[in-house]
């Protein structure tokens, strides 16, 4: 049930309810808008506002894939979000430690859900508080799932913020995915969820940046770096113009701008 619903998977949720069911008619199908799978820059951009019907008038993803120089990569994400008033954009992986470079405050009682919920409390759908844990469908429920999200940490970073997912078990050649959040007015929240089934850990880190507002539009922007010593990646900032960008790594520099049509590198 929690790896089926949006909450368990790396997207943006929208005002705390899962996605559309995809067999519901009002969920189309998405759309693909670009696809570039060869190059040193490759491209894919998708919007899929089925997602969320009538309550969002976009909802697309662009994803780059740039080649930096030898043999070091990076991506860069790009989900831009409109309507709705809470946006929350979500990721997280498998086994593995995470550091922050914006000294995360000590864990908050409860759950994402809140102070005074507990963990697997369905405290937005009150149907399932009534059912059998054992004999729940958990297709039926459309709220958050923040309930099983575990251990916040909130601050508000501003400007380029980075999380770092040090990845087990590896001891002897590490291997390292630093995530560069280009912050604009948002709540980073780190928390621990439950792993895949069968495994032998007790749970995975999550990164939830969170933005809020009336009539919402979000563009959540971040340089997703694989490395395994040393990251090649020595600063990553906004650019001048809105949805820009501007890489330095060891091979040079990278000024990356979107634009409703497309992308420019």
């Amino acid at each position: 049930g929690f790896f089926m619903h949006t909450v368990g998977h790396n997207t943006v949720m929208v005002d705390g309810k899962r996605q559309a069911d995809p067999r519901d008619p009002a969920s189309d199908a998405g759309t693909l808008h670009a696809y570039a799978p060869d190059g040193r820059v490759r491209l894919i951009d998708v919007s899929a506002e089925g997602a969320y019907p009538g309550r969002v008038s976009q909802y697309r993803r662009t994803c780059l894939l740039v080649h930096a120089g030898g043999r070091d990569c990076y991506a860069v994400d790009l989900f831009r979000v409109a309507g709705g008033r809470q946006h929350d954009w979500i990721l997280h992986g498998g086994r593995s430690r995470v550091s922050a470079d914006w000294k995360p405050p000590p864990a908050e009682p409860g759950t994402l859900a809140g102070s005074d919920v507990p963990y697997g409390s369905f405290f937005d759908d009150i149907r399932f508080e009534r059912e059998r844990r054992g004999e729940i469908d958990y297709s039926r429920y459309e709220g958050s799932g923040f309930q099983f999200l575990e251990n916040p940490r909130r601050a508000q970073p501003k400007g380029t913020y980075a999380c770092t997912w040090r990845c087990e078990p590896s001891p002897l050649d590490p291997i390292e995915l630093r995530i560069h959040c280009l912050a604009d007015g948002e709540e980073a929240i780190l928390c621990e969820g439950k792993p895949q089934r069968g495994s032998k850990i007790d749970s995975v880190p999550f990164l939830v940046r969170r933005r809020m507002g009336n009539n919402l539009q979000s563009a959540f922007l971040a340089v997703l770096e694989p490395c395994r010593k040393d990251p090649f990646i020595q600063e990553v900032k906004a650019g001048k113009k809105p949805l820009s960008l501007t890489v330095s790594h060891a091979y040079g520099t990278d000024e990356i701008e979107f634009d409703s049509d497309g992308v420019r590198v």
